[in-house]
């Protein structure tokens, strides 16, 4: 067959490896046919974004895509690589370049059919990433990503998944804890029983194992370690997030293997220095410092290190959501001398939540942890302060001016 044949024959869904995605970018460079060529461009950039989270190479070769978009006049192609751009640059942590690409999209992407796909890659999926550097309605992306994961028509499609990865970090972001279990237990049995080359199968184990880790969902831990541990021991990245060896990270932590958490947590950070995704890095000082002073004694002085490091970056690179996280961990590590019986914040906040009359399972829900958790922290308060019952503890905290703060 000819070019056109060839290029029919190239699937945006299909696994290919490094050196494969390689070999469809020479095709792109050589071939003559408009329609050849930017199918080649369209699949090696999905390849390299998706696929194997090569973020600065397919910002170059969007570059080449965008070229051959506007030589052969095809707006589809010149918005396709415009919305990727706009992704990368955020990834990348660059978001003056990622907004001006989003609005170079936007002017492209309203030229396409109402129906485009390309209408929900711009307005939903950049806004999703730009959440790392200022506030976004995460409200409004959970309620579309959960609707299209949900969706008898599309939930079991490629697009299904992809909606499903985002719909349980959408909802997690947006306060909706119960709903964000609901969708983890969904989606959970789901990457298990699915091949590892599967389109957006390391997507999903990012996304599902964050929600893991800020949940503190102990008994998931296991489950998103090896899913991550086989997608390491099969050579396959993490994307687009370079993620893989920071969820092995995360997981051990919350299963208390601190040793493999440090080996773990420096594998993610080369990863991400390697990627040149600066706003990971920046997260992987975050979260292991989280891991040394979450539930458990630590290393103090690398805790505070690592988070004056984070802090730096995510000040850097204007990452206020991320910035703020930073200084309220901070400001409550740093009260935690001025509590009695040497309470410690977390401790207070749930002798606070008690005093309202939250149960265990309550206090579990509120913050986001397990409810065995909850339960060692509520026997760990009594027995510091000698109480016996909730209603000793309460008066504990009203006679120490603990609930005035």
């Amino acid at each position: 067959g000819d070019e056109g044949d060839h290029a029919r024959t190239l699937e945006p869904l299909d696994w290919r490896t490094p050196e494969q995605t390689a070999a469809v970018i020479d095709l792109a460079r050589r071939w003559q046919r408009p329609v050849a060529v930017l199918r080649a461009h369209d699949v090696a950039i999905r390849d390299l974004i998706f696929r194997q989270g090569a973020i600065p190479a397919a910002k170059e070769h969007l570059a080449e895509f965008l070229r051959a978009g506007e030589r052969f006049g095809s707006i589809p192609a010149q918005a396709e690589a415009m919305v990727q751009l706009a992704l990368c640059e955020a990834l990348l942590g660059n978001w003056e370049a990622a907004e001006r690409a989003r609005l170079q999209a936007d002017h492209l992407v309203a030229r396409l059919g109402s129906s485009h796909r390309l209408h929900v890659l711009a307005a939903l999926t950049i806004e999703f990433v730009m959440g790392d550097h200022r506030a976004v309605d995460w409200s409004h992306l959970a309620h579309h990503f959960t609707r299209v994961a949900t969706d008898p028509q599309t939930g079991l499609s490629a697009m299904g998944l992809t909606a499903a990865n985002s719909a349980v970090f959408t909802q997690l972001r947006a306060g909706n804890l119960a709903e964000a279990r609901r969708l983890l237990a969904l989606l959970t049995p789901v990457l298990e029983r699915l091949p590892l080359t599967t389109y957006l199968f390391n997507g999903g184990v990012d996304r599902g194992g964050t929600v893991v880790w800020e949940l503190r969902a102990v008994d998931d831990a296991p489950r998103y370690r090896a899913l991550a541990m086989r997608l390491l021991e099969a050579d396959i990245a993490g994307s687009p997030y370079r993620s893989n060896a920071l969820t092995v990270a995360r997981m051990a932590a919350l299963s208390g293997d601190l040793a493999e958490a440090t080996t773990y947590f420096a594998h993610a950070r080369r990863a991400a220095e390697e990627a040149g995704q600066r706003p990971l890095r920046a997260i992987v000082d975050y979260d292991e410092a989280l891991a040394l002073t979450i539930d458990r004694p630590g290393d103090a002085a690398r805790a505070g290190a690592l988070f004056t490091s984070a802090l730096a970056q995510f000040r850097a690179l204007r990452m206020q959501p991320w910035e703020q996280r930073v200084l309220s961990h901070i400001g409550m590590t740093a009260a935690a001398p001025d509590f009695p019986h040497s309470l410690t914040p977390r401790e207070v906040e749930v002798l606070r939540l008690i005093a309202q009359g939250a149960t265990n399972r309550e206090v579990a829900a509120q913050l986001a942890v397990s409810l065995a958790t909850a339960e060692r922290h509520v026997a760990n308060i009594y027995n510091k302060i000698g109480t016996r019952n909730r209603a000793e503890a309460v008066a504990f905290a009203h006679q120490h001016g603990l609930l005035l703060s």
